[in-house]
């Protein structure tokens, strides 16, 4: 069992993250890469460390077959422009349903494609940001009929070793993949000054909605070039790749699951048509060539002669990982709010003396050893 001294962090960090991973029944991996997707049903995923067991402790009897989404419809399908306040807004929209936005940096690296959307981490406390959004779920496949723990792993339960079995075989077990595409369009337009921010987010939000026919959303995208300097970073999953700008991402041959880099940052304008036309066509793209846009791992607990037991236990331990988290999410909004201290300094913004930059530039060094301390004690921890 993890044992750390928070009482030092815990005076120093307020406020508790919302969502914890306490008696949850469904954990989810969302917009993995390809290349950390390609895992078999029932593999284990242990919600105490945060990690997949690579082991999975159950029998599957069947899994559904896929369907095929050549010719037919999709089962969801949306394309709009969304608008957000603050990089507060942005995390939440984009990491409400993952883990690894919480546990990014303390558990390694996170494994999304859209790790920088996800953790805002490109956004500046400056920016007005708007994002092209096209959601695409093209099929899903589950694990159905019976499933059972398998003999070996029954064992460690009637004995009461819990904390084994979940070393082995994890809290969860994967259930369900879902496939289907991911777009995201970043569009960014700094200003300098906060009052200066509001006018601009006050244009953007009429750019905002869901988007009818492709001269609705060309126009959209002029009006918003209007707004100020236009920063764009584009990220996918599925699809055919984009290829404008001297080929940035290579072709589409070769095997379909092979990691290739998809997120396309810099000067996007030079061919902004040609991103206009990739974004109007992604969907077309994403029929014939789909990807496993999220992973969904159910609780071991709920499984028919799992003892009672075994739940509580579990439960008890998730709720400690719970405390690590809020500590370790806390801790990285402070280390961003010295950042943004930092950016308001280079921007004749600032509101302290050269002293106290000094004095925050030592809470950031004190900052980022008990980030690492934490980290390194969390992942030498068993269960």
């Amino acid at each position: 069992m993890l044992t750390i001294s928070f009482l030092t962090l815990s005076c120093l960090v307020s406020g508790i993250s919302g969502g914890g991973l306490e008696g949850r029944q469904i954990v989810r991996e969302i917009f993995p890469d390809p290349l950390h997707s390609n895992i078999d049903y029932g593999v284990g995923y242990n919600s105490i460390s945060l990690s997949r067991t690579g082991t999975a402790a159950v029998n599957i009897t069947a899994v559904s077959p896929r369907s095929g989404n050549d010719n037919t419809a999709f089962l969801h399908h949306s394309f709009q422009i969304k608008h957000f306040s603050s990089r507060e807004e942005l995390q939440s929209e984009y990491g409400r349903e993952s883990e690894l936005t919480r546990s990014e940096g303390l558990v390694g690296n996170c494994r999304s494609k859209f790790r920088s959307v996800l953790l805002a981490e490109d956004v500046r406390v400056l920016d007005s940001v708007l994002t092209v959004d096209v959601d695409i779920v093209s099929d899903t496949a589950s694990v159905r009929g019976p499933v059972v723990v398998g003999s070996t792993a029954k064992k460690l339960l009637d004995a009461g070793h819990f904390d084994q079995f979940i070393d082995k075989y994890g809290t969860h077990y994967l259930r369900k993949k879902t496939y289907g595409g991911k777009l995201i369009l970043l569009i960014k337009v700094p200003s300098k000054t906060e009052s200066e921010k509001r006018a601009v987010d006050e244009k953007l939000k009429q750019a905002a909605g869901y988007i009818g026919r492709d001269a609705d959303f060309r126009r959209k995208i002029a009006e918003i070039k209007k707004a100020g300097h236009v920063e764009f970073d584009l990220y996918t999953l599925g699809g055919a790749p984009f290829t404008g700008s001297g080929d940035l991402t290579g072709d589409l041959t070769g095997d379909p699951t092979h990691e290739q880099s998809r997120d396309v940052s810099g000067d996007l304008t030079r061919d902004l048509s040609g991103v206009i036309d990739y974004v109007l066509n992604f969907s077309s793209t994403v029929r014939s060539r789909d990807e496993v846009r999220s992973l969904e791992f159910g609780a071991v607990w709920n499984l028919a002669d799992v003892p009672t037991q075994f739940k509580q236990f579990v439960f008890q331990h998730q709720r400690s990982t719970d405390k690590i988290l809020d500590i370790y999410s806390e801790l990285r909004e402070v280390g961003t709010r010295i950042d943004d201290i930092s950016l308001l300094k280079e921007q004749d913004l600032d509101w302290l003396s050269d002293e106290g930059h000094g004095k925050i530039q030592g809470i950031g060094v004190c900052l980022a050893k008990c980030q690492k301390n934490l980290a390194r004690k969390f992942g030498s921890a068993s269960v």
